[in-house]
């Protein structure tokens, strides 16, 4: 290998010239059916085709062509000069000259029909003339050399018998430098170093070459070399491409590719697993990992598109890029007409574009607005490690919810306490004494202690001053109040209606009161209720996508207020969110609570509503142990311990890379597909 590597690769692209000269200087070879074929679809077939054929000649195959029409057979293999199709096109006979009403063919076209005829009329594939592409190929017999001593390996053989047919010596067998050079481009697509070039002249073991090549074979690199062009084929791309070229995750379809190259993965599965991977039999993730070949092709995500219409294009995309990649012959024209050149019908195209129309598409957006678009399927694709974790949390959790579960069983008695207090009034609301906002702004304050801002003032706060009679206040109750002038009758100043409340802080006659628990009724996917009590101005409450139901958040300190004199409550509101710095309050009201762990008492208004009922019916009595089980303070712990585990999960997930895959829709029966008039999508 490493010695007819030395100077055969080399002798290869040396012998070239010389093998187009004497290529030149042989007799041209008679004209193949093909050729002539692609003449008459170019120029003749718009009136010679099908059973309504001008003159009963139908000139779309050898066969037809050769069965003649109305004025008898149009060719005498071998005798240009007596074949009538020959006659017609050269206007002979005082009859019309063919193609009737447009240009005469031109003399070369001619010239390739008379030869085509003279060489016997032959079909494609019968004659020796056939197109090496639609060759099955046969292993050809090693040609005689002189010097023998200098063949290698068979391919040698074919440059040296050249050589000495041009009367030409091989050139000298590269120095190792340049050697070694060529087979690190060849391999890596990076030169060796100085280091590995010295290693190499230094080692004089016979094998030497071998070594360095089996070495980089080993390289992981080498994996990387070889993808490339392969990529290329597959039009691979870590963006959509069109209007808004978004990125999409498509990297663990190139590493598959690497993978394979570096694996020597077999080409029948190289090929299967790219193709049809999805369909194999419990197909494993990376085969379907494969399936990415055909998701490379462009996405239009641009507003107003007719997905069905962009999605025929995607199936297009997929017809031609292996038909390309994998016949090494295109058919994209074919789309709109049978092949001039190659022996492909329209009616094969849309036979191959059938396989690919059975995919699993998945309509996102709204679609009354334009805004709908088609997305294909999308799989997880964890790293061993990854699934470690999620089989061991995922088992964890499983636990932490049993023993929840057999907690909250035990929890009866504390269940009709908590049904009975709910119904009391748990809450005494508050009129604020006074209220400054950050902007500045005076906020109106109702009888009912209602506040409301409305302002598009950004990153807003309140600092609400109350005076307290004497007790002990464990808890205060923010109350969202919706307001039909507000975006969605929400109860924030941003355009959706929602809110961001970033903190919210608390002194108790000057001193600071801090705060050991939060709950809300609602909270927004992404952000927490917790969030208001982290320092964390990007986190906070928000209630998308409920901006237009009143909600209560409950904050409970950490020790209440005790005193047998009246105190003075400065209770801080902040909307101070960097990303949402339009999401403020708008309109609330404050409620404070003597009630231990008053948190549990924030609820939905549909579970306040079951609470007061006399009666409830059995789903309404599960419902109401549900929302328990999510407030109770004693099964706090448990809850916890379940979140955190499934924070843990959801944080993983996200973390998990994505491949982008093909999903066949379950098949009754034959695929079928349309053919489209001159490929329009209009006309099927």
């Amino acid at each position: 290998m490493a010695k007819s590597a030395a100077h055969g690769v080399g002798l290869v692209l040396a012998a070239v010239p010389f093998a187009i000269i004497g290529m030149a200087q042989e007799k041209p070879k008679p004209a193949t059916s093909s050729e002539v074929l692609s003449i008459f679809k170019a120029h003749c077939v718009s009136c010679h085709t099908g059973k309504g054929a001008s003159g009963g000649l139908d000139l779309t195959s050898v066969k037809t062509l050769l069965a003649g029409g109305a004025s008898g057979k149009s060719v005498v293999a071998g005798i240009p000069e007596k074949s009538l199709l020959l006659d017609r096109i050269l206007g002979k006979g005082g009859l019309p000259q063919m193609p009737m009403g447009f240009a005469p063919l031109s003399s070369a076209k001619v010239e390739t029909i008379r030869s085509w005829i003279k060489a016997g009329a032959l079909a494609e594939g019968s004659d020796k003339s056939s197109h090496w592409a639609y060759k099955m190929p046969v292993r050809p017999k090693l040609p005689t050399v002189q010097n023998k001593a200098w063949v290698l390996n068979p391919v040698d053989a074919f440059i040296l018998s050249r050589l000495e047919k041009e009367k030409l010596s091989p050139s000298k067998p590269a120095g190792k430098e340049r050697l070694l050079r060529r087979v690190y481009l060849d391999l890596l697509g990076l030169p060796p170093t100085p280091k590995e070039i010295d290693a190499f002249l230094a080692d004089a073991r016979p094998d030497a070459y071998e070594r360095v090549v089996d070495r980089l074979l080993a390289n992981p690199h080498f994996g990387e070399r070889m993808a490339r062009p392969w990529l290329d084929l597959a039009r691979y791309a870590d963006s959509d491409g069109y209007e808004k070229d978004l990125n999409r995750t498509a990297w663990l379809y190139r590493d598959w590719v690497i993978d394979a190259f570096n694996e020597n993965k077999p080409y029948d599965l190289f090929t299967i697993e790219q193709l049809a991977g999805d369909l194999l039999p419990n197909s494993t993730v990376q085969q379907k990992v494969a399936t990415g070949f055909n998701r490379n092709t462009m996405f239009n995500r641009e507003g107003g598109v007719d997905q069905a219409e962009a999605y025929f294009n995607v199936l297009l995309d997929r017809v031609g890029t292996t038909s390309t990649v994998w016949l090494g012959s295109t058919m994209a024209c074919a789309r709109c007409h049978d092949h001039k050149y190659d022996p492909f019908s329209q009616k094969d195209f849309y036979k191959l574009y059938a396989y690919f129309g059975n995919g699993v598409v998945i309509p996102r957006g709204p679609k009354e607005v334009g805004e709908e678009k088609w997305f294909e399927p999308e799989i997880q694709v964890p790293s061993p490690d990854q699934s470690k974790k999620l089989a061991a949390w995922g088992s964890e959790v499983a636990v932490a919810k049993s023993e929840l579960q057999h907690k909250f069983q035990a929890m009866e008695p504390n269940y009709v306490d908590w049904t009975q207090k709910a119904k009391s009034t748990v809450w005494r609301s508050l009129v604020p004494a006074s209220v400054e906002t950050s902007s500045g702004e005076k906020a109106q304050i109702d009888a009912d202690g209602t506040v409301s801002l409305f302002t598009k003032t950004p990153k807003l706060s309140y600092t609400l001053t109350f005076k307290l009679d004497p007790g002990v206040w464990r808890g205060v109750r923010i109350q969202t109040v919706p307001d039909a002038r507000l975006s969605n009758n929400g109860a924030g100043n941003a355009d959706g209606g929602n809110f961001v409340m970033s903190e919210v802080t608390a002194t108790e006659d000057g001193r600071p009161k801090n705060f050991a628990v939060a709950q809300a009724d609602f909270v927004q996917a992404e952000f927490s209720s917790a969030g208001v009590l982290d320092g964390n101005v990007d986190t906070g409450w928000a209630v998308y996508p409920q901006p237009g139901k009143p909600h209560e958040l409950g904050l409970a300190w950490k020790s209440p207020i005790d005193s047998s004199k009246p105190t003075e409550l400065k209770l801080r509101i902040d909307c101070m969110s960097n990303r949402w710095p339009q999401h403020t309050i708008a309109k609330f009201r404050i409620a404070i609570s003597q009630s231990d762990n008053p948190e549990q008492y924030v609820m939905p208004s549909e579970i306040r509503a079951l609470v007061e009922k006399a009666s409830r019916t059995a789903n309404e009595e599960g419902s109401l142990r549900k929302h328990f089980e999510t407030v109770s303070p004693a099964l706090r712990q448990f809850r916890a311990r379940v979140s955190e585990l499934e924070d843990k999960i959801a944080q993983l997930k996200r973390e998990i890379p994505t491949a982008l895959v093909l999903q066949e829709k379950p098949v009754q029966g034959p695929l079928y597909a349309s053919i489209y008039y001159r490929g329009e999508f209009l006309n099927p």
